[in-house]
């Protein structure tokens, strides 16, 4: 297993997109099910070499990838459509309209995050996003190249630790938060399958349907900074071997934002058992720092 660990300074409009259309090169892979304590196997970020770097290079507008040819004329009435609206708790909510693509896959990036969902039968899509930027930039695109751009200016932002995790494929990853020592299975227990902890306003997001053939999907743990409380949220990942992703190299992405906008990010490239510890896990306990909540 290695990590390699960039770090992301605040960035302008152009640094957002530059990033979004980047990670489309990124590239993970396949499961789910809740893992239970007694039958997971430990490994941990330590046992592996980390790479550092101060801030991430991006590319100039002019190093930037070409626009894909232009399409032939849509139909009327086909344009791709999008908005973007400022919603409660420092999220944005999302609205798109594909009317020529039924059923269609979106993709939609934000600020180094990228997750795709199905369109409904009119091609239609809505869906609710934390937002990891105040200025909060998000690409809408389709599988023939046809793209918009919205955004959003987001109150509170700073208000919020965020941490998030984004894969393709049917890898079986899960964000595990622990909030001020709690066991598995508690309320202070927050994962997909427990998405919110009502005692400390904390809560997880998953984004993306894992539909269609290379479906990409991010986890973001929310946790409010003006809470009052202090202690330590023990983050976590843990990573099911499965049928599916047994012996196999299996890619991720971590991205992590202060409640100052600092954000930072670390890739993992993780190699699963073989396929006799199918049903276990592997529990990545430093992959993701632990968040040090201070009461103000």
């Amino acid at each position: 297993m290695s990590i390699k660990v960039p770090m992301l300074a605040a960035g302008t409009t152009l640094c957002a997109l530059a990033v979004g259309w980047a990670m489309q090169t990124f590239v993970p892979e396949p499961g789910s099910r809740r893992p239970h304590p007694d039958e997971v196997l430990s490994q941990t970020a330590d046992q592996a070499d980390v790479v550092s770097r101060n801030d991430t290079e991006f590319p100039d507008a002019t190093d930037l990838p070409a626009a894909p040819g232009d399409p032939a004329s849509p139909a009327p009435g086909c344009g791709l459509r999008a908005s973007a609206h400022a919603a409660p708790h420092a999220f944005v909510g999302i609205s798109v309209d594909a009317p020529c693509s039924p059923g269609g896959v979106v993709t939609i990036h934000h600020s180094g995050l990228m997750f795709t969902t199905t369109a409904d039968d009119a091609g239609h899509v809505d869906v609710s996003v934390p937002a990891m930027r105040a200025q909060a930039v998000f690409i809408v695109a389709l599988p023939d190249g046809e793209g918009t751009v919205v955004s959003a200016d987001v109150q509170g932002v700073n208000d919020w630790h965020r941490v998030a995790l984004q894969w393709q494929g049917d890898a079986a990853f899960h964000i595990q938060a622990r909030e001020f020592g709690a066991d598995y299975g508690t309320a202070g227990h927050v994962w997909a399958g427990n998405p919110g902890n009502p005692a400390t306003g904390s809560t997880l997001t998953r984004l993306g349907d894992g539909k269609g053939p290379a479906p990409r999907i991010v986890e973001i743990y929310s946790f409010p900074a003006g809470s009052g409380l202090s202690g330590l949220v023990d983050i976590s990942v843990e990573a099911e071997v499965t049928a599916d992703t047994c012996g196999r190299p299996l890619t991720a992405e971590a991205l992590e934002r202060d409640a100052t906008g600092w954000m930072s990010s670390r890739d993992l490239d993780l190699d699963m058992p073989n396929c006799a510890a199918i049903g276990d896990f592997l529990v990545l306990n430093n992959f993701m720092d632990d968040l040090k909540i201070a009461s103000n």
